[in-house]
């Protein structure tokens, strides 16, 4: 699938997530140190809205629902009670346009 422009890099805030909807899937967007990465926007313990409920430490990911976390980069669960991945997905950014490729 050919990389979709989702936003621009200046909107958004340090340390904090957005969610942004790319046919018809939820991504949640991180700006952490001038990088931005990406996830799903569901916690894959029990489908918490992580732009609600998440809280961004360091380079990992909250859910306040349950105390699961994620590492933010690789989606890798880093506490449970969540057992599987965040997805995660390639994020660039052209002169402030932030590209997403699903």
């Amino acid at each position: 699938m050919p990389a979709s422009k989702i936003g621009t890099y200046s909107d958004l805030l340090d340390e904090q997530i957005a969610a942004v909807s790319v046919d018809g899937v939820k991504i949640a967007l991180y700006k952490i140190k001038e990088n931005v990465f990406a996830t799903n926007e569901m916690c894959t313990h029990d489908e918490c809205s992580l732009e609600d409920f998440g809280k961004i430490r360091g380079d990992e990911v909250e859910c306040m629902c349950h105390g699961a976390m994620f590492n933010i980069k690789t989606g890798e669960v880093t506490k449970g009670p969540a057992t599987i991945a965040l997805k995660t997905y390639p994020v660039k950014i052209i002169n402030d346009d932030i590209w997403i490729e699903l």
